[in-house]
């Protein structure tokens, strides 16, 4: 086992420090705009949706992202490259096709309950659907580079990239109101 030399330990949580700090900065712009453009109700609505996309995207890898650790560390140390890369496919499917099937309970949801059913509520259940697959991938993926002992890749994205999507998904909003 390849060991970090505390320059090089310290230098990569720094970084990711650095990263946390900036995505929460991001998430904080995000809620500003969202209130100052948009109105505290809508603050309201957009921070519902957040938890739905949150709790949505735990759901579709249907724990895979949890196992990731686990399986792609013990396939790396039996050298079966093949078992890593059918875990990864098999991974992503499983998001797509749990993306599909809550897309359409989403949208059966909305043609049943049509009238009772605010503009804002269905905006709202489109943004989650629409972020919580990204949300998935990026929590999938970082469990099969932890795995592959690459943590500062799987965190990383998670610091950051994941508050900058949620950031420029706000903001298209904000310019389409």
């Amino acid at each position: 086992m390849k060991i970090m030399s505390l320059g090089r330990l310290l230098g990569h949580s720094s970084i990711l420090m650095v990263a946390r700090f900036a995505g929460a900065g991001l998430a904080f712009v995000g809620n500003v705009a969202v209130a100052r453009y948009m109105g505290t109700e809508t603050l309201g609505t957009f921070a519902l949706c957040m938890a739905a996309a949150s709790i949505l995207a735990v759901i579709l890898p249907l724990g895979r992202q949890a196992t990731a650790t686990l399986f792609i560390s013990e396939y790396l140390t039996h050298k079966r490259q093949g078992q890593i890369n059918e875990y990864i496919r098999c991974g992503h499917t499983i998001v797509w096709r749990m993306v599909a099937l809550a897309a359409s309970a989403v949208i059966l949801s909305g043609l049943l309950f049509w009238d009772s059913l605010s503009g804002q509520v269905l905006l709202a259940a489109g943004f989650a659907l629409a972020t919580a697959p990204a949300l998935a991938f990026i929590s999938f993926n970082g469990g099969v580079l932890t795995g592959a002992r690459r943590q500062f890749s799987a965190w990383l994205p998670e610091s950051l990239i994941k508050p900058g999507f949620v950031l420029v998904a706000v903001l298209a909003s904000v310019l389409l109101m």
